[in-house]
C-alpha cells in the first residue's frame, strides 16, 4: 500500500518514495500553453499544496534534474510541448516559509532593494 505523504511538500521525495500523489501536472501544461501571460500567481488557502506545486514546477523545469523519471505516467508526460521544456532551464527557487522575521514591517524593511547612487 502506498503511503500518504502528510506534511511533505517535496515533489521529488514523494515520487522517488512512491508516495501517493494526486496528479497536478496539468498546471505545467496550462503554463506552457499560455506563453503570452508574463507571470502567474498561485493563491490558495493554507495547506492547499502551494509549496508542493512550486516543488513540482522546479522539478520539471530545472536543468539540474535532467534525466529523471519523476513525471513518467503523469499527464504532463503525454504532452509533446511539455517534453520540449522538461529540465531545460536554470531555476532559482526561493522559499520564505522559514524566514525569521517577527512582523511585516521588519520583513518589508529587510527586503527593500537598495537605491542606485
Amino acid at each position: 500500500m502506498r503511503g500518504l505523504p502528510v506534511g511533505n511538500s517535496d515533489f521529488m521525495q514523494i515520487r522517488k518514495g512512491n508516495g501517493l500523489y494526486v496528479d497536478k501536472t496539468k498546471l505545467i501544461i496550462d503554463i506552457l500553453e499560455n506563453e503570452r501571460i508574463p507571470a502567474f500567481l498561485f493563491t490558495r488557502p493554507r495547506r492547499f499544496g502551494k509549496s508542493l506545486a512550486i516543488s513540482m514546477l522546479d522539478a520539471f523545469f530545472n536543468m539540474d534534474y535532467a534525466g529523471n523519471d519523476w513525471f513518467d505516467g503523469l499527464d504532463v508526460s503525454k504532452s509533446d510541448l511539455c517534453n520540449l521544456h522538461k529540465n531545460a532551464y536554470p531555476v532559482i527557487c526561493i522559499n520564505l516559509k522559514d524566514a525569521l522575521v517577527s512582523n511585516e514591517s521588519r520583513f518589508t524593511a529587510s527586503w527593500t532593494p537598495s537605491t542606485p547612487s
